[in-house]
């Protein structure tokens, strides 16, 4: 069967690339009414699989959800919890679906040296955005392009300006909705590059990841490099020891700019404030640090044996405890969602999907799995772009075919 992985067929086509690499942009749109532009492709492409006759699925991805279910059918069973929202479920759960064939059907037409390609052509054009941006507001263009695209913002997302709401920092974001997802989207692009010998995208891109002044891109950057040198013996040791190299030259250079520079300057200093203040904001229940790294995992605690065991089921622990505000990262929401039996079975799935990358592209599993560990993003654009990496360097097919008669 072919795969991503395959290039072995004249039906992989770019501009299936290009749609797969610029979802994440166009994550926060609507097309319209409630009905994200997202949504409306994902549907697209599920009727686009249905007609090929062919639905393919990731195997672990679905084996996974599966199961999911069936610990949410389960709790409705044994639990003593009986307003569970099965209207929310039912919407989730179809939600999921359509993402899972829809990001199938993306993999299996794109091809892997064509979504390599392009995302590195996407990444690097929007790093450049983002490193203007901050050169222009630095420049005193305060009104600069912020990267919006002109479409409709949905009213449950907020496309950020390019200065902190709170403090007035600068916080380019190119043409992502927030600072953290251009990190999200170019880290990955960050440790192909490297790999690659594409050094100036590299630069390009690990730059951006650091104007954006998220803590995300700043210690994403640094576990891409240290994990390179370190780890990656695919790589040979003059490449890393030019590497270190340039490291001490960007070090160099980035102090001289502290000095020099009063936007580089306040970046700086707002990057060590949030570094040196890190454990004060664990402590704190409604910081930005707690919310990402611990979020409601407290909750768990005021569950019965049997929800501790089950959860309470899809999107259900905001119903259980009636939040208002339920953020918590990925493996938070799957414990509090599912369960001991969930978050060991999310665990293992993990460790599988790692197991069937080559070892010298294990690089993209991590990031992925730091990016579950400190944001929400559970089968969002987000979710599939960073998994592709991962799919795409899989030893062999992982995924499952159905015939749609």
């Amino acid at each position: 069967m072919n795969s991503i992985q395959s290039n072995d067929t004249n039906k992989t086509y770019k501009s299936w690339a290009i749609l797969l690499c610029l979802l994440p942009i166009l994550d926060p749109y609507v097309l319209f009414g409630e009905l994200m532009i997202v949504e409306f492709i994902a549907i697209s492409l599920v009727l686009g699989a249905i007609l090929s006759n062919r639905i393919t699925l990731n195997r672990t991805l679905i084996f996974l959800f599966l199961f999911f279910i069936v610990l949410a059918l389960m709790s409705g069973i044994l639990s003593s919890f009986w307003e569970t929202d099965y209207f929310l479920q039912l919407k989730v759960v179809v939600f999921q679906i359509i993402n899972i064939v829809a990001f199938g059907f993306l993999w299996r037409k794109s091809g892997k040296e064509n979504f390599l390609n392009v995302v590195v052509v996407v990444g690097v054009v929007a790093a450049s955005l983002a490193i203007v941006q901050f050169v222009a507001v630095t420049l005193g263009f305060t009104n600069f392009y912020d990267g919006r695209l002109p479409f409709q913002v949905s009213t449950n997302n907020h496309f950020g300006g390019l200065f902190d709401r709170n403090t007035g920092d600068v916080r380019v974001h190119s043409f992502f909705e927030e600072p953290s997802y251009l990190a999200l989207f170019e880290l990955p692009v960050l440790a192909f590059c490297i790999k690659i010998g594409k050094i100036k995208s590299a630069i390009i891109v690990g730059i951006s990841c650091i104007l954006t002044g998220s803590m995300l891109g700043v210690f994403g950057v640094i576990f891409v490099l240290l994990y390179i040198i370190l780890m990656d013996v695919s790589i040979k040791k003059t490449t890393k020891i030019a590497l270190l190299f340039g490291i001490a030259v960007m070090v160099i250079l980035g102090i001289y700019l502290y000095k020099s520079n009063i936007t580089v300057h306040e970046l700086l200093d707002y990057l060590i404030n949030r570094m040196t203040t890190m454990e004060n904001e664990l402590d704190r229940t409604n910081s930005s640090v707690s919310l990402r790294l611990l979020g409601n995992i407290a909750l768990f605690n005021e569950y019965p044996f049997i929800n501790k065991v089950l959860g309470t089921g899809f999107n259900q622990y905001a119903v259980y405890f009636n939040l208002k505000k339920n953020y918590s990262n990925d493996f938070v929401t799957t414990l509090l969602d599912f369960g001991v039996l969930g978050i060991i079975a999310l665990i293992i799935a993990l460790f599988v999907i790692c197991k069937k990358i080559d070892r010298d592209e294990r690089v993209y599993f991590f990031i992925f799995v730091i990016a579950l560990a400190i944001d929400h993003i559970w089968f969002n654009t987000y979710f599939f772009y960073l998994l592709t990496w991962c799919v795409v360097f899989m030893k062999k097919d992982d995924s499952i075919t159905i015939k749609v008669k």
